[in-house]
């Protein structure tokens, strides 16, 4: 169980929760995804964000709620770092959960709710003129290609904090609990 980051095909970037999401797994992710913030300041890229929520378990209404307390804290770095996000799940009712997450978050970048990889396929090529098989992120291939986000982040500091300050050249601390 866990988070698990894929950066092999930078600047296209995928994340898939393996089990049901807790306490731990929501902090392992803003973790990993800060370091991914640092990493596209350093390189001055933006990032495509794959997020593979499609399981059979129903995410609680108190991490979409933890996500858009953390996605608001850090809007002005996905502002800056998010080319879109391309969200795969086959859940009729995470289109609802998805609505009241945007209730309380005005989105940093363009967003596309998927029912399949395919369809991320065809997002990627009409709308941002990339060429990209997302097919390599099905649940047959989830265990390939899986790099640990710590060898890109140039030893810093795994404290949310400390992490934050790199983003944002040690300026206004922000509290991440």
């Amino acid at each position: 169980m866990g988070i698990k980051f894929n950066i092999t095909y930078w600047p296209i970037v995928h994340f898939k929760l393996i089990g049901d999401i807790n306490d731990e797994n929501f902090e392992i992710y803003k973790v990993h995804y800060l370091n991914v913030l640092i990493k596209c300041k350093k390189h001055k890229e933006k990032i495509i964000l794959i997020a593979d929520l499609n399981s059979d378990y129903e995410m609680p209404m108190k991490y979409i709620f933890k996500l858009a307390l953390f996605n608001k804290k850090i809007f002005k770095f996905n502002k800056l770092y998010l080319n879109a996000v391309l969200i795969f799940s086959q859940s009729k009712s995470f289109k609802n959960l998805l609505n009241v997450y945007l209730s309380m978050i005005t989105p940093s970048s363009p967003y596309k709710l998927c029912s399949s990889f395919e369809k991320i396929n065809l997002y990627l090529t009409n709308n941002l003129n990339i060429h990209f098989d997302a097919n390599i992120f099905n649940v047959n291939n989830v265990n390939q290609n899986q790099d640990n986000i710590e060898k890109y982040n140039d030893n810093y500091n795994n404290n949310k904090l400390d992490l934050y300050k790199k983003l944002n050249d040690g300026n206004d601390e922000i509290n991440f609990e």
